[in-house]
């Protein structure tokens, strides 16, 4: 199940107080970022890093009465690591690993109010 997103538009929150030690003695940042379609049927998150020690991201996508179509992309050289398409009326969730770089999700030919999400809490996806 995704946990921690932040389902306001074009936004991201690091998690702070979730901050964790890993064993190599280096501090994973948890984050989240999430998005809202409202008038142009699409969205995007903001960008996050992938989780430190375990080299994911969490995704999560939500539609109401139309489908939508999502991705998650690189933002350093652009390449989309996941993608996929939802119906309407559907919620999907997943995790993508063997990542190392700052991802973001952005959200295409949605109706208003699907929403998404991504992720790097251990406990997601």
């Amino acid at each position: 199940m995704l946990v921690s997103l932040v389902l306001v538009m074009g936004t991201s929150t690091a998690l702070a107080s979730a901050a964790s030690a890993t064993t190599s003695g280096e501090i994973s940042i948890l984050a989240s970022s999430g998005c809202l379609v409202t008038s142009n049927s699409s969205c995007q998150t903001g960008a996050i890093s992938a989780n430190s020690s375990g080299h994911f991201i969490n995704w999560g996508v939500s539609t109401l009465g139309r489908g939508c179509h999502w991705v998650v992309r690189d933002v350093g050289n652009s390449v989309v690591v996941g993608s996929g398409n939802l119906g309407a009326f559907d919620d999907d969730n997943g995790r993508i690993p063997g990542l190392f770089s700052s991802y973001r999700m952005e959200l295409t030919s949605c109706g208003f109010g699907n929403n998404g999400g991504i992720n790097n809490v251990n406990n997601g996806g």
